[in-house]
């Protein structure tokens, strides 16, 4: 399971605890969205998204 933060929180957010804090933005590792999205405040900030799920593509545009 991947884990990725809400868009509307992304960059906006700082979830900390009694060891620190953890600034939740798109340099976030997977391993530490997945442990805070174990924890109730976690889930308002976090969602899982499935492993395999398609990913939007960038298409590149030629100026006229």
């Amino acid at each position: 399971m991947k884990y990725q933060i809400k868009s509307a929180y992304l960059g906006k957010v700082r979830l900390e605890d009694g060891s620190g804090s953890t600034s939740l933005d798109e340099n976030t590792p997977q391993a530490t969205l997945a442990k805070l999205f174990d924890t109730v405040l976690g889930k308002e900030y976090i969602e899982p998204v499935a492993a395999g799920a398609p990913v939007a593509p960038v298409v590149a545009t030629q100026p006229k």
